[in-house]
């Protein structure tokens, strides 16, 4: 029986397998050890009191790796975002209070986010050496932390269930500052890039809903912190380093301007 392809992403697609699972199956070039760590991950943050998919284990499917997964039935909250009536006051205000408990479970035993951070920063082709020194060591004053930090969080990687709010996707989680999980976050609703095919008045649309349900965003996990404003320009720095090897070339003057507006003024 051919398989449904339900999601596709860089690292692999995703088909319903059965009535209550899907199968993530990799793509070629993905190492056994990136596989290794995903599934790993994956039976770490079983049992934390927040909402995940039930890890089903590890199989070869036609030649190639995958790995089992609970089917959550629902839609991204991405997609709840543009329904006719959609509240994005509280959609943001639950997303970010889904973050927040994410960020309460602490001292789980996965990669420092730091470590991590690094390791990818160090390899960067898109940034001059004295700019990467530069963050390096902008990295090096920040904390370490030990909170669980998912580093994908955002609306399409939510699903609203009549069960509750899931997290998928967690094949970059690590463990660190959670405000550095935050403003990773935050820079996702700065991007632009959509794919080709989205008309051009569509696209304006899009940009403008997740720019403001990123503003809605930041305040309200700031005001769970107890903080007017949340104090994370130095890790979006960081965080813009790290992965701006890794955008669409329309988000890379974005992250660009974050880091080199930051150098320029301090």
């Amino acid at each position: 029986m051919e398989l449904q392809k339900i999601g596709l992403g860089a690292t692999a697609d995703v088909y319903r397998y059965n009535e209550k699972n899907i199968i993530k199956i990799f793509h070629e070039d993905i190492t056994e050890s990136a596989i290794d760590k995903e599934c790993e991950i994956n039976k770490r943050i079983q049992g934390l009191g927040i909402n995940v998919p039930l890890y089903g284990g590890r199989v070869i499917k036609d030649g190639r790796q995958a790995i089992i997964m609970e089917y959550i039935e629902g839609k991204s909250m991405f997609h709840k975002m543009f329904e006719p009536d959609a509240d994005l006051i509280q959609l943001a205000n639950d997303f970010a209070l889904l973050h927040y408990k994410i960020h309460e479970c602490r001292n789980i035993s996965l990669e420092s986010n730091k470590t991590r951070l690094e390791k990818h920063i160090a390899y960067s082709d898109e940034l001059e050496p004295d700019t990467l020194d530069k963050v390096q060591r902008l990295l090096d004053t920040l904390p370490n932390g030990n909170s669980l930090c998912h580093n994908d969080f955002h609306p399409d990687n939510i699903i609203v269930s009549e069960k509750g709010l899931y997290i998928i996707d967690w094949s970059d989680a690590s463990c660190g500052d959670p405000l550095a999980d935050v403003a990773r976050t935050s820079m996702v609703f700065d991007c632009v890039a959509l794919p080709d095919d989205v008309p051009m008045e569509m696209r304006n649309q899009i940009n403008q809903a997740r720019k403001y349900f990123g503003t809605l965003y930041e305040a309200a996990y700031a005001k769970l912190l107890g903080v007017d404003t949340l104090p994370i320009m130095q890790w979006k720095v960081v965080e813009a380093a790290h992965r701006i090897h890794c955008e669409a070339e329309e988000n890379k003057p974005i992250f660009k301007k974050i880091i080199y507006d930051y150098f320029n003024t301090i």
